[in-house]
């Protein structure tokens, strides 16, 4: 009975979807994640970092100040695709069956999808058409070669449609960069698409910026001095930016650096650098930092913003083929990223300084918790600084302009929503099994300004870090520590800077049984 409501309910919301664009078609449907990019590191939230296409995205449609990831790259890509916080017997990916509602349907980029998540469910299932990059470096070195490969456990494979690649078979520019060459295939795509009147439906999953950090050097030199005045002036900076943009819930504070940096989680330090991998490990005052530890640390951030910025720049030319094909008016794009930004030190090389193609260098942890200005801590974490994410939606006559949305929602509410738009049946069943119920609630009210409907929980961060929701209180917890969690009034306390486990134990246990029940 609950299933054939639900399906009835997708049905009606398919019908009503036909008359939300000016044209009364269903529109084409536009997913982009960024990878490790934290909340406040584009410039619609915040950053200094220049993202003129995402910025005029966010001012063309609008911006949600509560958008939850599952705080890491592989829950949070699993239940984009599925519309489940975990498990799967029953997952059934919705891009199936938005393809089978007559949608083309595109991917490119990392998938990377938890252990439970079902093969059928795998781009190669799912999609019409598909180009999977590997865990690899965005440039090749001029002699053809990723360094990480050298060491001969992995290789450097991509898949296009079925077909295994080595990079320099796919090659599209010179140098090569791996987000220029996810952008390419992507517009490939559309271009050789047989039937232009099918509506589409694209994934473009970009690897940036996660590590290592590389860059092309006039990308670099665009911030080679912007980050010389440190983390602490920045983060002040990015917070006020913040409030005069009005991305931030009201009662939103900026949370104190010394409680973002995680050093619990850290892989161990080896080698001779120990001494530089444990410093980046902490944060200090900026103005504690010697002359020559400020250069060094001020071009890593700089080497991130320029691949934020590449991404961004590659995001423009999504945008240019749309409005050139005359398609832009009815497609609905929607960005955010997987998780905050990442603090781990995954450093192969400390002599090796980040930005060329023949390093593998990761983040300083001062410079994550910049870009999840103004929570407390990253990725991995229950907190907000793992799952809050920078999400924009823009629509072209559907969407107001400039709007802000203060409700919460999810990466699960996707498959509902799109299903929605698309008019697209979720099954009773897949493969003889019983389908699971999805997770999420369509976001559909959002898009058109109406009351966001009620939501019995949202989950999240990973295992040992994991949070729970109900309303505004929320439960979280820190390196699998099982008997001390922390509560937090997120309607009071938007950047969880006043624990009140210790007044209310009462309130922890009864989210914690509400939790047991619904996601172990």
């Amino acid at each position: 009975m609950k299933n054939s409501y639900l399906l009835l309910l997708l049905a009606l919301g398919g019908v009503l979807a036909f008359s939300l664009s000016a044209s009364g078609e269903r529109p084409n449907i536009v997913i982009i994640v960024g990878d490790d990019i934290g909340f406040s590191d584009i410039g619609a939230y915040g950053a200094e970092i220049n993202t003129p296409n995402l910025d005029r995205l966010a001012s063309q449609g609008m911006r949600f100040a509560d958008f939850n990831n599952l705080s890491k790259c592989d829950p949070t890509r699993s239940a984009i695709m599925t519309g489940l916080y975990r498990e799967g017997s029953g997952a059934v990916g919705f891009p199936q069956l938005l393809r089978d509602a007559g949608y083309r349907t595109f991917f490119a980029g990392k998938e990377h999808l938890m252990r439970w998540v079902p093969e059928r469910v795998y781009a190669k299932n799912s999609f019409d058409r598909w180009f999977l990059s590997p865990f690899s470096p965005f440039m090749l070195r001029d002699d053809g070669g990723f360094p990480q490969y050298d060491r001969g456990d992995k290789r450097a494979i991509f898949e296009v449609d079925g077909e295994e690649l080595d990079v320099l078979e796919l090659q599209t520019s010179k140098p090569f960069h791996k987000t220029d060459a996810t952008t390419d295939y992507v517009l490939r795509f559309l271009r050789e698409r047989d039937d232009s009147d099918q509506p589409f439906f694209l994934y473009l999953a970009y690897h940036a910026a996660h590590f290592p950090l590389q860059a092309t050097p006039e990308d670099i030199a665009i911030y080679r001095d912007v980050y010389r005045a440190g983390w602490d002036v920045i983060r002040e900076q990015r917070f006020q930016k913040q409030l005069d943009l009005g991305v931030l819930k009201e009662g939103a504070v900026l949370s104190s650096p010394s409680n973002n940096i995680n050093i619990a989680r850290q892989p161990p330090a080896v080698d001779n650098y120990v001494t530089e991998r444990i410093k980046a490990s902490y944060y200090r005052p900026w103005n504690a930092l010697s002359i020559e530890e400020k250069d060094a640390y001020s071009l890593e951030m700089a080497v991130f913003a320029a691949m934020v910025e590449r991404m961004d720049r590659n995001i423009g030319r999504l945008l240019k083929y749309l409005e050139d094909s005359g398609e832009a008016e009815n497609t609905l794009v929607l960005f955010f990223s997987d998780n905050g930004a990442c603090p781990y030190d995954f450093n192969r090389d400390m002599a090796m300084p980040p930005g060329p193609a023949e390093g593998y260098r990761s983040l300083s942890a001062p410079w994550a918790a910049l870009g999840n200005t103004p929570y407390r801590y990253f990725k991995q974490f229950g907190h907000q600084g793992g799952m809050q994410t920078h999400c924009i939606a823009s629509w072209p006559g559907v969407i107001d302009r400039g709007r802000i949305e203060d409700s919460p929602f999810s990466v699960v509410d996707l498959a509902p929503t799109l299903m929605e738009l698309a008019g697209a049946e979720y099954p009773e069943s897949v493969d003889g099994v019983p389908t699971s119920p999805l997770a999420g609630v369509s976001m559909k009210s959002a898009f058109l300004g109406e009351p966001s409907p009620e939501r019995e929980y949202l989950f999240g961060g990973y295992k040992g870090f994991y949070s729970f929701r109900k309303g505004n209180l929320k439960i979280v917890q820190t390196n699998g520590d099982t008997d001390n969690w922390e509560l937090y009034d997120l309607a009071e306390d938007p950047s969880e800077v006043r624990n009140l486990a210790p007044h209310d134990p009462e309130v922890v246990a009864e989210l914690r049984d509400a939790m047991r029940k619904v996601v172990e």
